[in-house]
């Protein structure tokens, strides 16, 4: 899970970037082992790009996220999970990586709130807002 984390938190690096490089590669670890010829071969990864992926190869970040997100009961769902969302794979910026907590079923409908991780004060108050009305019987 940890490579998984890694991928997401690449700096540059977008959902649909991540999604080209796991096509190539088939997992997040495989992209951290990859030498620049091998990155370079994948559409849209210039030098630059390669070098970035190459310079952010540290699992320290990953790893305490990983057990920051165990110690408050958060999962972590990942893109080739069977339980991800199928209409949110159908969105080409979908992230990689999904945080929750409780339950996901298979073909469930449900709603899902989606937000940057350094939102603002009013931000988070206003997603508990949203969380609760929707999640109300």
């Amino acid at each position: 899970m940890k490579y998984w984390i890694w991928l997401r938190q690449l700096n540059g690096i977008g959902a649909i970037m991540e999604k080209r490089l796991l096509n190539r590669f088939k997992s997040p670890k495989a992209i951290y082992e990859a030498c620049e010829e091998e990155l370079l071969s994948v559409e849209g990864i210039g030098i630059v790009l390669a070098k970035i992926i190459r310079e952010q190869r540290d699992l320290d970040k990953a790893e305490v996220l990983l057990e920051e997100a165990m110690s408050h009961d958060i999962k972590l769902l990942t893109y080739d999970d069977p339980l991800y969302p199928v209409l949110a794979k159908k969105y080409s910026k979908a992230p990689t990586l999904l945080y929750y907590r409780g339950k996901i079923r298979k073909n469930s409908i449900g709603v899902v709130i989606v937000g940057s991780r350094r939102c603002t004060a009013y931000g988070k108050r206003a997603a508990v807002e949203a969380a609760g009305f929707l999640a109300a019987p």
